[in-house]
């Protein structure tokens, strides 16, 4: 049976991570995205892209997404994204997903971080169609583009309508791993089940 968990913004502990402030999330932090801004009128972000296989029984990989401004009329955008594929038996899944956005001393500042974690358990060997390499690319390039040319301002609306257009990308992700990702033999695996979404 594979089984499909996806996480998404879980804005506390995120320093944990992103600072290391505990050994073993900081070890295990193989996927973060950290912007900090600091000067006044400007744009700052970063995004952290990845898919990683994985074949022991132990699954504890991170994904995290960090941003922090303390500036006036400044933008901070920090996006982490990471696929997991456990192939092996995958009997310990602890992975972490965490974001967190701060604004500190800030006046007339925006501030987003958004983390999407998948993880994938289907116990044995898998790829992606040429069709699903092509789709992942073009989803990449598309948060690229998107990250690179956010004009939202400091309204909570303005910020909510950014959210709305990446967690839009994360769904298309979500559907590429549904359709597009088939046994390295050859065949669709016949059973996904969506364990968890966390808002």
């Amino acid at each position: 049976m594979n089984t499909l968990r996806r996480m998404s913004a879980t804005p506390l502990v995120a320093l944990a991570i992103v600072l290391g402030t505990t050994g073993t999330a900081t070890a295990a932090a193989d996927n973060v995205a950290v912007a900090v801004n600091t000067r006044d009128s400007t744009y700052v972000w970063r995004q952290a892209f990845k898919i990683e296989r994985v074949y022991g029984d132990v699954v504890d990989e991170s994904n995290g997404a960090w941003a922090q401004s303390s500036c006036e009329d400044c933008r901070t955008t920090a996006v982490a994204v990471q696929v997991v594929i456990a192939t092996g038996d995958a009997t310990n899944v602890t992975s972490v997903n965490l974001a967190g956005a701060v604004n500190q001393n800030c006046e007339r500042c925006a501030t987003y971080a958004g983390a999407f974690q998948f993880v994938l358990t289907p116990h044995e060997p898998m790829r992606f169609t040429e069709a699903g390499n092509a789709q992942i690319d073009a989803i990449r390039a598309d948060l690229q583009s998107l990250i690179e040319g956010a004009t939202f301002g400091h309204t909570l609306e303005e910020v909510d309508a950014f959210d709305t257009q990446v967690r839009a990308l994360a769904d298309r992700l979500e559907n590429v791993l549904h359709t597009e990702l088939v046994r390295a033999g050859g065949g669709n695996l016949i059973e996904k089940v969506r364990v968890d979404e966390a808002a």
